[in-house]
């Protein structure tokens, strides 16, 4: 049961935040996909499964911080994703490489640790 709540929150977050156009929003959808691949690394009910969802934890931590990190410090007039284009360049490659991270691509840290989970 919980194995299929993992995929349900996989797959809701991932069309959910295709569809946003707020920056709120689409971190809530990412966040509730995040949530289903920690409970993958859960439900194994081993060490290997516990320390891999404690990877996928802290490398998640870190991309989440360096997104919001980079929409504060560049101070966006307002919540919507189209805005993002007005940050400036270094503000636009961190919240890439944060959310590059969070998508999983090779070869990112969010790739590794979703491999290991």
């Amino acid at each position: 049961m919980i194995a299929g709540v993992a995929g349900v929150s996989i797959v809701v977050g991932c069309f959910g935040a295709l569809i946003q156009t707020s920056v709120r929003r689409f971190l809530a959808y990412t966040s509730i996909n995040q949530g289903g691949f920690l409970l993958i690394g859960l439900i194994t009910g081993s060490l290997a499964g516990l320390q891999a969802a404690l990877l996928y934890t802290t490398v998640y931590l870190i991309s989440l911080l360096l997104f919001v990190i980079a929409i504060l410090e560049s101070k966006l007039p307002s919540d919507n994703i189209l805005d993002i284009r007005k940050m400036p360049p270094m503000y636009r490659i961190g919240l890439v490489l944060s959310l590059f991270s969070m998508a999983g691509v090779p070869p990112m840290f969010g790739f590794v640790s979703k491999y290991v989970v």
